[in-house]
């Protein structure tokens, strides 16, 4: 990266792919502040480009994940939403990049700590991420149903166990069907259904 500053200048494309890597770098070493400000740079250049690749997308998505590391829940939220926004215009709402990007975004672990999952938003949210989710790959895939059991995990939150248990013994139905018993979706799916068993027994 210094060295294509030094020889392209700052303005450089090549210049900024190299901050990105840099953002790459901080990510995997788990240094969530250095790779949202690299990344989030890197960004603002290409932005000027008016071209949405999916590389320019993915870094995104990765300064996205950074921030919901780093607590800022809203920056995170809008990054992630704006994501999908400029899929849904440039591939179709119906689109399989669009609905795995929103399926990340509800699906990221930190958020859970953002008080807009204690909302009914979170479950509204959800609720959309497992609609895209099974119009573009169906019921039977995997990562649709774990988009089942994250919504099944915000009524719960909400303390609305019924609800939470309809959708937890449809997953559990989906997932006996086409994968079996002793598979380990099943498995872990079983298991949330029998806590919420509990919890309204």
């Amino acid at each position: 990266y210094e060295a294509c500053k030094r020889v392209l200048g700052n303005e450089s494309r090549l210049t900024m792919m190299a901050l990105n890597l840099v953002s790459r770098a901080h990510m995997l070493k788990g240094e969530w502040k250095e790779a949202a400000i690299a990344g989030e740079t890197a960004l603002e250049y290409l932005k000027l480009e008016q071209h949405w690749n999916g590389g320019n997308l993915a870094i995104m998505q990765r300064v996205a994940y950074a921030y919901g590391m780093l607590k800022q829940f809203e920056k995170s939220r809008r990054m992630y939403l704006t994501c999908v926004e400029i899929l849904d215009s440039s591939r179709g709402k119906g689109s399989k990049e669009a609905a795995l990007v929103m399926a990340k975004f509800t699906d990221f672990e930190p958020t859970i700590r953002d008080p807009i999952w204690r909302k009914k938003e979170g479950i509204l949210l959800r609720k959309e991420a497992l609609r895209r989710m099974e119009e573009a790959f169906g019921k039977t895939d995997l990562r649709t149903s774990h988009c089942m059991g994250r919504l099944a995990e915000s009524y719960w939150l909400h303390a609305l166990f019924r609800s939470a248990r309809r959708i937890q013994e449809e997953q559990v139905d989906n997932l006996v069907n086409h994968f079996g018993e002793d598979h380990w979706a099943t498995i872990d799916a079983k298991a949330n259904l029998a806590r919420t068993r509990m919890w309204i027994a």
